[in-house]
């Protein structure tokens, strides 16, 4: 690190109030290792300024208190350098947000937000670090490094978004500054906006329920069926949203597939309560939750559906 990064940390930390101008110009070159090295100095200076005030204040003054405080949130964040390096995982996570549109600062800020680890935090920037400067190869053989003649420039914006936004959630997980998503005013709940229901998405008809279709009245049902598939996936948007902790989000979509078991059960005399139905229900549901929850992030969520009896 620099004498000049140095001092720039060092004034991020003392003046607060520069901290929206210092950040950009500490977070253009995370990566990984960058990222890692200016962790362990931050830390390090922790230590360091808490050893000095002790000596000065005394053990049980207010001001060792904070600074025994800084050094404990660095400390428990236990970062370590083996898994500042990209993983599979890493790779099929930011080639999921690029394809699913999720680009652009806010949305990459807002997903970001969810990240809960540190050391995925340092993952997602260096990745997004070798996106921005094409060093892929020999870490990744994907869409990415395969399309990559093709779209290049998009792709590198595409890192530089991707590092910027991990980045900022490291430093926001260690307790340095109070990132503000764009946008959205830090006093108001973010708005969720859900997708609309594609076409085709809901069976409307018997045989696309699997129903017994010979039996009078299977047309009937299914329309009921679709009709209520319908409002399930209104539930769904409402209640299962980005901007929801995962156990949350899973808790909330267990109710909703208990609501629609009971509809199953009103159609049962036209073998609504068969597994082929209840499949349709489940692939419906993932199918529509694909639409703006990100596999990788929404296990739980997933992991709740796949189990739901419904």
């Amino acid at each position: 690190m620099t004498n000049l990064r140095s001092k720039l940390i060092r004034l991020a930390h003392s003046k607060p109030e520069l901290r929206q101008h210092l950040l950009p110009l500490l977070t253009r070159v995370a990566g990984g290792e960058s990222l890692l090295s200016e962790f362990l100095a931050e830390k390090d200076q922790a230590w360091k300024d808490f050893v000095r005030i002790e000596g000065e204040s005394g053990r049980d003054s207010p001001e060792t208190d904070a600074a025994y405080s800084r050094f404990s949130r660095f400390d428990g964040m236990r970062i370590q350098r083996s898994k500042s390096f990209p993983t599979d995982k890493t790779w099929e996570t930011i080639e999921a947000l690029y394809y699913k549109d999720v680009d652009s600062d806010s949305k990459l800020h807002a997903w970001a937000s969810r990240i809960s680890d540190g050391n995925t935090a340092i993952r997602i920037a260096h990745a997004g670090s070798m996106l921005r400067t094409g060093n892929m190869r020999g870490w990744y053989s994907g869409y990415f490094l395969t399309n990559w003649k093709s779209s290049e420039a998009n792709f590198r914006v595409f890192g530089e978004r991707v590092e910027k936004a991990a980045t900022e959630r490291f430093w926001e997980l260690a307790g340095r500054g109070d990132r503000v998503k764009p946008d959205v005013p830090p006093s108001k709940k973010p708005v969720f906006v859900p997708p609309a229901i594609p076409p085709n998405l809901v069976p409307m008809t018997a045989d696309g329920w699997e129903l017994y279709s010979s039996v009078a009245g299977s047309g009937t049902a299914a329309k009921a069926l679709g009709k209520s598939m319908a409002v399930t996936l209104g539930m769904v948007g409402r209640n299962v949203t980005p901007y929801n902790t995962d156990a949350k989000n899973a808790k909330n979509l267990q109710e909703i597939t208990r609501r629609m078991g009971k509809i199953l059960r009103t159609y049962q005399n036209w073998g609504a309560l068969d597994t082929e139905p209840e499949g349709h229900v489940i692939d419906v549901l993932e199918g529509y939750l694909k639409l703006y929850l990100d596999r990788w992030n929404f296990q739980k969520t997933y992991d709740s559906l796949s189990r739901s009896y419904l």
